[in-house]
């Protein structure tokens, strides 16, 4: 579960998943403010093209979620976490896990990038 609270009123926000374009959507049921994150599914491509595209939504977004289903998939998820801890471009702003269709279980890290001084 996602617990995001929002920058206005402080209220827990409810999510959306879009899984055809690819971003997750908070919304607050007390003010209906919107925040809308790219979403990246980490799934059968090398480690350094999800570091790549984390990179390149943080470049120009605050903030990227990052999630995957089954053991090596989460595996190379937090290598690309790591990867970009290290490098102190964002840091772990929440971390997610829920239930998909019967057992499947979904890890998902929100990074948020870092301010530059």
């Amino acid at each position: 579960m996602i617990e995001v609270k929002c920058e206005i009123c402080s209220v827990e926000m409810n999510v959306r998943y879009d899984n055809k374009f690819g971003h997750v959507t908070f919304i607050c049921p007390n003010c209906s403010a919107k925040k809308e994150i790219e979403w990246i599914k980490v799934a059968k491509k090398p480690r350094s093209a999800y570091i790549a595209a984390t990179l390149h939504v943080l470049e120009y977004d605050e903030d990227v979620f990052i999630s995957a289903v089954g053991g090596d998939r989460i595996s190379k998820m937090f290598w690309c976490v790591y990867a970009v801890l290290v490098q102190r471009i964002a840091e772990i702003s929440n971390t997610t896990v829920r239930q998909l269709n019967g057992s499947a279980i979904e890890v998902g890290v929100i990074l948020h990038r870092r301010k530059v001084k």
